[in-house]
This record gives structure tokens, C-alpha cells and sequence, in this order.
């Protein structure tokens, strides 16, 4: 199983988080070398990019700190 270079990842992990009383399921795959992130049947290259799909792309923030990576 494939660990992510940054951050404690792994490929088949589930990133949970509630925001704007909604639950999210955050699962993190193998694309080739990278990895890659589904949320709700779209595909993303980053944290933060799946973050900022949730939040709005107009603000500032931190893909590892709301997904909650930066702490496991």
C-alpha cells in the first residue's frame, strides 16, 4: 500500500469531515505515481483543491488542515 510523501496517506484511506452540516467522505487513490483524492464522484489533484470545491474557490485555505491530514 502506497503512503503519500507530505502527509500520514495512504491509498484507500477515508477522510471524514463535517462542514455546513453535511458529512463529507474524502477517499484517497492511486493514480499511476500520484495521488489523487474523489469527493462525491469528482476527482481532485489536492487537498485543497477538494477543499476549496466544498468552501468556495474564492477563499484561502489550508486542503491538509479541513480534511484533517496534517494531524494523523
Amino acid at each position: 500500500m502506497a503512503k503519500h510523501k507530505k502527509y500520514p496517506l495512504r491509498e484507500g484511506m477515508v477522510l471524514e469531515r463535517k462542514y455546513r452540516r453535511q458529512f463529507y467522505q474524502l477517499l484517497v487513490v492511486k493514480d499511476g505515481n500520484k495521488f489523487k483524492f474523489k469527493l462525491a464522484g469528482k476527482t481532485f489533484r489536492s487537498l485543497t483543491a477538494a477543499a476549496k470545491h466544498l468552501v468556495g474557490a474564492h477563499q484561502e485555505i489550508s486542503g491538509p488542515a479541513f480534511w484533517g491530514a496534517s494531524h494523523r
